[in-house]
């Protein structure tokens, strides 16, 4: 199993985010020795992402990374939601070449975020699948 690690300036702040927002679910974290949390995880569906807080806050330099989590169901529903709050669309909801309808956002700390779901074709009537 590979767990992505967003390096992130506020983790409770990243956390409710992806909770709140995302539909991710995850609670808590781990404590710092300042008493913030420093790395928490969130989870959607077979997804999992750790949020842990970057080294030093005054670092000018930011671990950016980018996230493509891929739905069963429910992105029409996701992609309404997210539109109706403060998130940032990078790419509004398209089609890929290789059968997903996706969209990606930005979180709080610049990270890309992109949701999609495989295409649910009509089944091609028994006739025309003959033809082909």
């Amino acid at each position: 199993m590979i767990t992505p690690v967003l390096r992130v300036r506020d983790v409770e702040r990243s956390l409710r985010f992806y909770t709140h927002l995302l539909g991710f679910t995850g609670e808590g974290g781990l404590p710092g020795t300042d008493g913030k949390v420093a790395a928490a995880e969130a989870y959607l569906g077979d997804a999992r992402v750790l949020f842990a807080r970057r080294a030093s806050l005054s670092t000018l330099t930011v671990c950016r990374s980018e996230l493509y989590i891929t739905l069963n169901d429910g992105i029409d529903e996701l992609y309404r939601r997210l539109r109706t709050h403060d998130v940032h669309l990078c790419t509004e909801m398209h089609e890929e070449l290789w059968g997903e309808r996706a969209f990606t956002i930005t979180d709080p700390d610049g990270n890309r975020v992109t949701f999609a779901q495989a295409i649910q074709y009509a089944e091609v009537p028994v006739e025309l699948a003959q033809i082909a």
